[in-house]
């Protein structure tokens, strides 16, 4: 099999898995109380005044030990990660 051959095979199978991005694996390892709670924060749309930015949820994810940057929560929020492309949702 040649290397290009090996690298489309790879690629497609990467896109055809059933994966969440490493946000909906922090949700889904966390309690039902702060899943919920953090579900719902995300779910405010960032341009309302009630909104929680991605920068202080990372500081407090971080605070309690996760290991998580700014643009994996973005892209949760824009519905553009691992969770969206393949179809699953946390």
């Amino acid at each position: 099999m040649t290397t290009s051959t090996t690298l489309a095979t790879r690629l497609k199978e990467l896109r055809e898995a059933s994966r969440l991005c490493k946000f909906a694996e922090i949700l889904n390892s966390m309690d039902e109380e702060c899943r919920d709670l953090i579900t719902q924060i995300i779910s405010i749309p960032q341009e309302d005044s009630g909104s929680v930015s991605n920068v202080d949820l990372v500081l407090v994810l971080r605070e309690d030990g996760y290991d998580i940057g700014r643009s994996t929560i973005s892209e949760h929020r824009r519905e553009i990660c691992a969770c969206y492309r393949t179809g699953r949702k946390e």
